[in-house]
């Protein structure tokens, strides 16, 4: 297995609980030598911080005026972006740096925390044909996120949002490796390794029901270990996208939003 990969998305969170899940990613990774770089509209307008300055707060103003924060240490690198209205958190954890009974419980840990509608593990065998879809663009009308999912991956957490849309006793009756519920969501462990979860995710996504799944997803060009340069561009770029993919013939209603949405729209 190679790298893997956290990904988190939430409409709730803010800035003060986005630095408390900085210092619960600091208990696994260890951000003591990690390079914190929140990008402004032009490269001379990056503002470099360190750890401590990520601890006592100064980092903040700056993150909600531009919404965008980078880092990168030799574990791993990652960043968090506000796009769609959602606070969007990546963590790439490089080859051989992943431990899966701590990567597990830091997942559920960050994704109550993190107030998160939705998050997700996947694993990389590069080389081996297996992609998962994780094309959470905007489309057209910037909605990213709730267009609908778009797969099944190893750790799948559904907030309130999605266990109303698809009904807790259908997520609970998954034919998963292991199921549990908290007051803020479910959470979803495909296999039992990481690399095993590519092969049951058509069979739990079809027993979810493929009308809450996007068709026909694009699959994103895979992120280098260490690049996190490139993740830069991923989230500034292919997150932001304004192309519309499609959308699901039954989407999740957020807070603020009109009732949920039956389309049929082509890719």
């Amino acid at each position: 297995m190679d790298d893997v990969t956290i990904e988190l998305f939430s409409r709730m969170v803010d800035s003060e609980r986005l630095q408390r899940c900085l210092m619960m990613l600091d208990e696994y990774l260890d951000f003591a030598s990690a390079e914190f770089r929140v990008s402004g509209d032009t490269e001379t307008n990056d503002r470099l911080f360190r750890f401590e300055d990520i601890k006592t707060g100064e980092w903040r103003e700056s993150y909600d005026e531009f919404g965008r924060l980078f880092f990168d240490l030799d574990s791993a690198y990652g960043g968090i972006s506000n796009s769609d209205g959602f606070e969007h958190l990546t963590v790439v954890l490089k080859k051989s740096t992943h431990e899966p009974g701590s990567l597990i419980d830091l997942f559920g840990k960050v994704s109550v925390l993190f107030q998160a509608d939705f998050s997700f593990v996947f694993g990389e065998n590069r080389g081996s044909g297996e992609y998962f879809d994780v094309s959470y663009s905007s489309n057209d009308e910037g909605l990213g996120l709730a267009a609908g999912l778009r797969d099944v991956y190893w750790l799948n957490f559904y907030g309130e949002t999605f266990v109303k849309l698809i009904g807790a006793e259908n997520i609970c009756e998954l034919p998963a490796f292991e199921i549990s519920e908290t007051d803020s969501g479910i959470f979803v462990q495909v296999s039992e390794r990481v690399e095993d979860a590519y092969r049951f995710r058509i069979a739990i996504k079809n027993q979810i029901g493929n009308q809450y799944f996007v068709p026909k997803g694009r699959r994103l060009e895979h992120v280098d270990s260490g690049g996190v340069l490139r993740l830069a561009r991923h989230l500034l770029t292919v997150i932001r996208s304004p192309k519309n993919l499609a959308v699901a013939e039954v989407r999740p209603q957020f807070e603020g939003e009109g009732p949920y949405q039956r389309t049929t729209t082509a890719v």
